[in-house]
């Protein structure tokens, strides 16, 4: 059985095969009846993409991607990288879980007392159960989840509250209370949760120390080389070795530096294998510092999120980021959106970092996309560049197309002014494409160059 995926209000959800597993673990300790225990298995499902819902529904209200993964102990809900949440946005994803909960365990709590006072139709016992064990299982969960014990949302928010120089204390203090809650729901018949509540509890204690307490079983400087090696496969173009590398480094580092460029380079690896979901797997690395904006606004658009991946790019240009490949990229994105005026704008701002040709097609894709206007700015920008005849005669139709004559007088001042003959511009395969512009043909033979 493998993972099956979906869409649900805009959100990917995943559930993975483990659930299917422990789900029916469950069903059979609660029901012997087939169809209550597939009633049972419903609500479990219901009740916990409802609760990761609501962490989904705050990180994208916090201007994130979420995705829902639905595994054997529960859910979590992942989400492309912006950089670090600030400690008011992370409680309140965390907390928007629970509250999700408890809004379920509340419709069904008044559709029970709804059926309860209709008469005419007091609903079936079946339905009464159903509805009587969701409200159980949402309310019971959710207050519970507020515990503040690792990994569940009630230690999320004692993490935050703490901060990251507290991390010894929150795993102290989220093992002592899983302990007694795990003693509490053991005291109360509720085994199972007992079980999960004190299992999760000591592995993530262990997890947690031995994070902050390991020694890395390669010095710093080897795996210094090991980084320069990644990053020169993935320049090289060798993707997978850039990748397997990459995720040697992420197991074996404690330095956190190392473990982000390399979650970087392991990002860019899996992108450039079109293995977007790979990315998942170091999303938490990459949200523990800022992210490089390139990167994310590729994350974006693998993600199918062209426009924030613009709305990135551009923000990063504002901010002060001149590298030239991020403007390529934007304008790489900016011309699949049709938007070809910042497209030829963000181009000529670059042209000492492009290739005539490279902005030759920009020009072109302007001028096909019906953008005359722009596919002439950016042939008057690249003249001035190249001194090259086709490129200023290419400006001239452009303008001519979209009925500038003023721009077009203007053109031919500079074409007089530069000592370029009506026969050089003419010969351009620019006029190749005029039909009827018989004017702008006369205006350019007219023209006339100054001893």
């Amino acid at each position: 059985m493998g993972v099956l995926r979906f869409g649900l209000f805009g959100f990917t959800v995943q559930i993975q095969p483990g659930f299917w597993l422990f789900a029916l673990l469950l069903v059979g300790l609660w029901k012997q009846n087939m169809a209550e225990s597939l009633m049972f298995l419903g609500i479990v499902l219901v009740s916990i993409l409802t609760h990761e819902l609501g962490h989904a529904l705050a990180a994208r209200r916090a201007g994130l991607t979420p995705v829902i993964v639905i595994h054997a102990f529960g859910g979590i809900t992942r989400w492309i990288p912006i950089g670090p949440l600030t400690r008011g946005r992370g409680i309140a994803i965390a907390m928007a879980g629970p509250a999700a909960g408890m809004l379920l365990a509340a419709a069904a709590a008044v559709a029970l007392k709804l059926l309860s006072h209709a008469t005419a139709h007091p609903g079936t016992p079946t339905l009464r159960v159903a509805l009587t064990t969701l409200g159980q299982v949402n309310g019971f969960w959710s207050v519970l989840n507020l515990l503040p014990i690792m990994p569940f949302d009630g230690g999320q928010i004692l993490a935050q509250l703490l901060g990251p120089k507290r991390r010894v204390l929150t795993a102290r203090l989220s093992l002592l209370l899983g302990c007694v809650a795990a003693g509490v729901l053991f005291r109360l018949g509720l085994q199972v949760a007992g079980l999960v509540f004190g299992l999760l509890t000591i592995i993530q204690f262990a997890v947690a120390m031995r994070a902050m307490t390991k020694t890395a079983a390669v010095d710093e400087a080897r795996l210094d080389l090991l980084l320069r090696q990644a990053r020169q496969a993935l320049e090289q173009g060798d993707t997978e070795l850039a990748e397997k590398t990459a995720e040697a480094i992420i197991e074996l580092s404690t330095v956190t530096t190392q473990r982000h460029e390399a979650a970087e380079i392991f990002a860019w690896a899996a992108l450039g294998q079109g293995q977007y979901r790979k990315v998942q797997h170091v999303f938490e690395i990459l949200t523990a510092a800022p992210l490089d904006p390139l990167l994310q606004a590729a994350i974006l658009e693998a993600d199918g999120d062209a426009e924030r991946a613009i709305a990135c790019l551009r923000q990063a240009r504002i901010g002060g980021d001149n590298r030239p490949q991020l403007a390529a990229s934007l304008v790489r994105l900016l011309l699949a959106a049709d938007r070809y005026g910042e497209a030829a704008l963000t181009t000529i701002q670059i042209l000492d970092d492009v290739t005539a040709e490279e902005a030759r097609q920009v020009m072109s894709t302007c001028r096909e996309g019906g953008r005359p206007i722009p596919a002439a700015e950016l042939g008057m920008a690249l003249f001035s560049h190249t001194r090259d005849a086709d490129d200023l005669a290419w400006a001239l139709v452009n303008f001519s197309a979209s009925g500038n004559r003023d721009a077009v007088t203007q053109s031919i001042a500079v074409a007089v002014e530069q000592q370029l003959t009506a026969q050089q511009l003419l010969a351009s395969p620019a006029f190749a494409t005029l039909s009827e512009d018989i004017e702008l043909r006369q205006l350019v033979l007219n023209m006339h160059i100054s001893p």
